[in-house]
């Protein structure tokens, strides 16, 4: 009786633990795909006011100003968002532009290193989201770390010139 009582509450304890981790997951799968809408939100906008006096950031990514816009950019928006790494993909390049991480810890080794580490994965999600204008998501297991990588469509005209991403280590 007490094996069986034991069992019982083994399985129990295991089940809460897997539910919990999954919805922590969900969590912060949600609130990191409403930073990567809250970037393209805010792209778009500046894009709007852009190409009424000239070109928009992700046009010309290569001009230093337009590069040092989009980091700026980046950092505005996610700057309230703990943890959290960004930037854009520009289409017809298939760049990584505009990268901040503004709520990583200076020195903590982390910032910049989820960009060097998951530049792949990072370039996959958002080229993804870009083709298909759809948001799309990745979750990278690593030896240290539980990297969530969201990507998010900038909203326009039929052909896409990005998209805006964020990425998380958990």
């Amino acid at each position: 009786m007490v094996v069986v009582l034991f069992v019982a509450v083994l399985f129990a304890t295991f089940g809460a633990f897997h539910y919990t981790k999954s919805s922590v997951l969900a969590d912060e799968k949600k609130s990191l795909l409403g930073n990567a809408e809250d970037l393209a939100r805010a792209y778009a906008d500046r894009a709007e006011f852009a190409h009424q006096n000239s070109a928009a950031p992700l046009d010309a990514p290569a001009n230093g100003v337009s590069s040092a816009e989009l980091a700026m950019l980046t950092r505005v928006v996610l700057g309230k968002a703990d943890g959290v790494e960004g930037g854009f993909y520009q289409s017809a390049s298939g760049a990584i532009v505009g990268y901040a991480a503004p709520s990583v810890a200076a020195g903590s080794g982390v910032a910049g290193a989820t960009l060097d580490s998951q530049r792949a994965a990072i370039v996959a999600v958002a080229e993804q989201a870009a083709t298909s204008h759809e948001p799309s998501s990745s979750v990278v297991p690593t030896a240290d770390a539980v990297v969530l990588i969201e990507a998010a469509p900038i909203p326009g005209g039929a052909n896409s010139v990005g998209s805006a991403w964020a990425v998380k280590r958990l």
